[in-house]
């Protein structure tokens, strides 16, 4: 078994997304507050993936932390600001550090958060300085008190759609195309080579295009 750690805002959101994946090969997602981030000795909203490593892989189960952070901010993610909310990414070793660096670097030079927009979050060498768990009874937020999360989602996962969501559209006046994650072009696509195939015999986004639908307008 290994140990993932993570930070993107407030906790309840990572903590949903990876308990998800039990399925997958997590084992056991633990909220809690990690220190040990440059620029604030305030420690962070974190979570612990305990996984599998024969079942997931690290690079697997990123993918989902890159689907859910805003990367550009160094102040906290969309709606919760504050220190308490930077991301962060710690890594294992040498090899986790050039992976996650290496597709870092892919999403900067694909633009896919934006154009010009640096991606600030920092990567750091694991375990945290500290990490204290939250007690039991306020683990799986979101799922036992999905109200008092409600604003905060809405905000998120507008922003997931457009960036990772599905356009429907014509082309050269053909209708019922589907292209998933339009805006995630070049490199981003080696970071996220699945959507290859997913795509694979849609027309491209160019030329005569009347979009119809879809969550990533």
């Amino acid at each position: 078994m290994k140990d993932m750690y993570i930070a993107a805002g407030r906790y309840a959101f990572l903590e949903k997304e990876f308990n998800d994946l039990r399925y997958a090969g997590v084992k056991e997602v633990v909220p809690g507050l990690a220190s040990g981030v440059p620029g604030d000795e305030s420690s962070v909203d974190a979570v612990k993936v305990t996984y599998d490593e024969e079942k997931i892989s690290h690079e697997k189960l990123m993918q989902t932390y890159w689907k859910h952070v805003d990367p550009t901010r160094g102040d906290g993610q969309f709606k919760e600001n504050g220190a308490k909310y930077r991301a962060a990414i710690w890594v294992d070793g040498p090899a986790e550090r050039k992976e996650v660096e290496t597709n870092l670097s892919r999403l900067q030079n694909s633009e896919i958060f934006g154009k010009g927009k640096a991606l600030v979050t920092p990567v750091l060498d694991a375990p945290p300085k500290s990490f204290d768990p939250y007690p039991e009874d306020q683990w799986k937020a979101l799922t036992n008190n999905p109200k008092a999360y409600e604003k905060d989602k809405a905000e998120r996962q507008k922003a997931f759609d457009k960036l990772w969501g599905f356009v429907q559209y014509c082309a050269n006046r053909l209708c019922g195309y589907v292209r998933f994650a339009p805006n995630c072009t070049g490199e981003c696509l080696e970071t996220f080579p699945e959507l290859r195939e997913r795509n694979f015999g849609q027309p491209e986004l160019i030329g005569d295009i009347k979009i119809t639908g879809g969550s990533g307008r």
